[in-house]
């Protein structure tokens, strides 16, 4: 009886893997045949708002906001605005002397998507053509506004961009920075090559001006992107991954931060997963394969934790079961492939091998994170930026 019941767990773990994995394969090799968009210069400027939502970044905000305003585009084009909020006061007397708009506020529970809602006790429907939205710590290209422009100008709703490391100082920024990029590979490009919407980040974010206004208020958790997500392909509107476009982000360092970060993920994952699929069969019944690719990709097994799962069942299955054993051996071969295809060429070096050594660790403290995730979705978990 007992080996009854470990054979039916196997299997069991066996599929969910597999399918897990099957879904990452497909778009990894699909990312590789990149689907580019060619940007042409335009006369018209649009009118844009840049939004830098910051939580206790004093460190790092100013200089985000200086490099900004570097941009080769008009300045009586776009105005940018700092939300404030627990930062201190020497910081806001430095913001208040930029050419920006600082917006204060001071939430007991706060978070990004409160921070955002105040756009609106700010600013009117009609006042900008498009939404720049970016992390405390990310920087950008001087010209980043003119090729955004470029892209809004073609009638293009919403936008990622492709979110990038600054640097990767040490072992877990570099294996954060590595799973951000095969991220972009299979949950952007791959989707864009297949025909379907890219993944949003949560920073980069460039929307409709007036389509934000409309629906920011419907935020109610900690998960914007995914709630952006939601709303964008219930509606049908593809999201657009612009490749070529850059945001410099500051990967996490540390391994609390990493768990920190990860928890919110997770948290973020299974809310998405739960309120789209309230509306599964409705978006099969309506041919919205936009949206049911999403509420998929929310019930995929987090990679790190599948990884530790084959490890785990490989390992114990051919010491019990030898004969058993290959398919999981099979998976693990097809993971690692699926995953060396999608991390970039520019990663693939000798450093990345050595900060391997952090996976088994990393993939622990992800799989204890997945009991902990209890009011995540509602409560602000800060990512120290060091």
């Amino acid at each position: 009886m007992t080996e009854i019941l470990i054979n039916v767990i196997e299997w069991i773990v066996f599929v969910l893997c597999a399918c897990s994995i099957g879904y990452l394969f497909l778009f990894s090799v699909a990312s590789l045949k990149r689907k580019k968009i060619h940007l042409k210069p335009v006369d018209k400027r649009q009118h844009f708002l840049v939004v830098y939502p910051a939580y206790a970044e004093d460190r790092i905000i100013i200089s985000s906001v200086k490099t900004f305003l570097r941009q080769t585009y008009p300045r009586a084009f776009y105005e940018l605005v700092v939300i404030s909020d627990h930062m201190q006061k020497g910081t806001n007397e430095e913001l208040e002397k930029l050419p920006i708009r600082v917006i204060y506020a001071n939430y007991k529970n706060s978070s990004k998507a409160k921070a955002l809602k105040l756009i609106k006790s700010t600013y009117g429907l009609t006042d900008f053509d498009s939404i720049v939205i970016l992390d405390a710590d990310n920087t950008v290209k001087n010209d980043f506004l003119e090729q955004v422009n470029c892209a809004r100008s073609t009638g293009i709703k919403a936008i990622q961009t492709h979110r990038i490391s600054k640097a990767r100082n040490s072992e877990i920024g570099l294996l954060d920075a590595m799973s951000e990029e095969i991220n972009n590979s299979i949950f952007r490009a791959g989707h864009i090559s297949l025909g379907l919407s890219s993944a949003l980040i949560g920073s980069g974010m460039i929307f409709d001006y007036q389509w934000f206004y409309g629906h920011v208020d419907n935020l109610a958790t900690t998960g914007e992107d995914k709630e952006f997500e939601a709303m964008l392909l219930y509606e049908r509107i593809h999201i657009c991954y612009l490749e070529n476009i850059y945001v410099y982000d500051e990967k996490v360092q540390r391994t609390d931060n990493f768990k920190n970060q990860r928890r919110r993920w997770l948290a973020a994952q299974y809310i998405a997963l739960r309120g789209m699929s309230k509306f599964l069969r409705s978006a099969i019944l309506q041919g919205n394969m936009d949206y049911c690719d999403k509420i998929v990709q929310h019930a995929l097994v987090p990679r790190i934790i599948n990884l530790l799962l084959i490890l785990i069942f490989s390992c114990f299955i051919t010491f019990h079961h030898l004969r058993h054993a290959y398919k999981w051996w099979v998976l693990l071969i097809i993971f690692i492939i699926t995953m060396y295809i999608a991390i970039p060429k520019y990663m693939k070096n000798r450093k990345l091998f050595h900060a391997f050594i952090k996976l088994p660790i990393l993939s622990m403290v992800t799989f204890l994170n997945m009991f902990k995730l209890k009011g995540a979705g509602k409560r602000f978990i800060h990512t120290e930026h060091e």
